[in-house]
């Protein structure tokens, strides 16, 4: 079936870019549920349900800050966190990891100015990637930026 060659942004038919509109999102996987789930159509439900599973995966993705800025620089910036590939690269931004071990120690005494200056710390960075993932163009530009505010959010 053609839909499960779609990338998560055409199959949603939304603008290729980290910062997306949920409801939208959300008013598209209706529409999309509708139309491919197994329960409510008389095609074959293998088919279907292989269907109905994409849109879901596709839906995590978007939804995910983490999943669609890695989606995003997979596709730009050829950074794939989960590549052995990109262990070299994240070698070179060990002071961002650093930086995140270092957080993660605080998080663990369980105070309160330490876990709300990790949560400005995700929100930085996720603004951030929002604005240097608007485009190719941007991400082109700020490709170390995405890769230190990626690993932030991973690893946080």
């Amino acid at each position: 079936m053609q839909l499960l060659k779609l990338s998560p942004f055409e199959l949603f038919e939304i603008a290729e870019c980290f910062d997306i509109d949920k409801n939208l999102l959300n008013q598209k996987l209706l529409k999309l549920q509708l139309l491919y789930h197994p329960d409510s159509n008389n095609s074959s439900k293998q088919e279907l349900g292989l269907v109905s599973s994409y849109i879901n995966q596709c839906y995590s993705l978007l939804t995910s800050e983490l999943e669609r800025a890695s989606f995003l620089a997979s596709k730009w910036i050829d950074f794939d966190i989960k590549d052995d590939k990109s262990r070299f690269v994240v070698n070179q931004y060990y002071d961002a990891l650093e930086e995140v071990f270092e957080l993660q120690s605080l998080l663990n005494k369980n105070d309160v100015d330490a876990i709300n200056i990790v949560k400005v710390k995700v929100l930085n960075a996720s603004v951030r990637l929002a604005k240097t993932l608007a485009s190719k163009e941007s991400a082109l530009v700020n490709k170390e930026l995405i890769i230190k505010d990626i690993i932030t959010l991973k690893y946080l």
